[in-house]
């Protein structure tokens, strides 16, 4: 983990939240405690079962929405060449072929956790009970 980037990465993640154009925020400005646990398990998850399955994983519904902020919080930090509406799954993809690219995104998209991890610690959380 490089502290430096993190420190980038974190106002830009509390820009993005802020703005609310991923729709995190409540009408209220508050987090939805929902989200904060999908980030805190995002990390522990990849490791678990690896960085394809865990961001293939977060493509649906709700947790979609994390892996949509991860992807702009790398491309506006300039690590992600965010040309065209790509998904941050397309970018693992890509990267899976080449194991030296695939280890380089995995430990940039674990810095952008930790940055959206303490971006969200910012906001006031209200408790949401997830429905299956």
């Amino acid at each position: 983990m490089n502290r430096k980037r993190i420190e980038q990465m974190i106002p830009i993640a509390m820009d993005l939240l802020k703005e609310n154009s991923l729709s995190i925020l409540n009408d209220d400005g508050k987090l939805p405690s929902n989200y904060a646990s999908y980030v805190s398990s995002y990390g522990p998850t990849i490791s678990q079962s690896g960085l394809l399955q865990t961001v293939a994983f977060n493509e649906k519904e709700k947790r979609e929405k994390i892996n949509s902020l991860l992807a702009l919080v790398l491309a506006k930090a300039g690590y992600l060449e965010n040309t065209s509406p790509k998904k941050l799954i397309d970018f693992v993809k890509e990267a899976s072929i080449y194991y030296v690219q695939k280890m380089k995104l995995q430990r940039l998209i674990l810095e952008a956790i930790v940055a959206c991890k303490l971006a969200m610690m910012t906001f006031p959380k209200i408790k949401v009970e997830e429905k299956n």
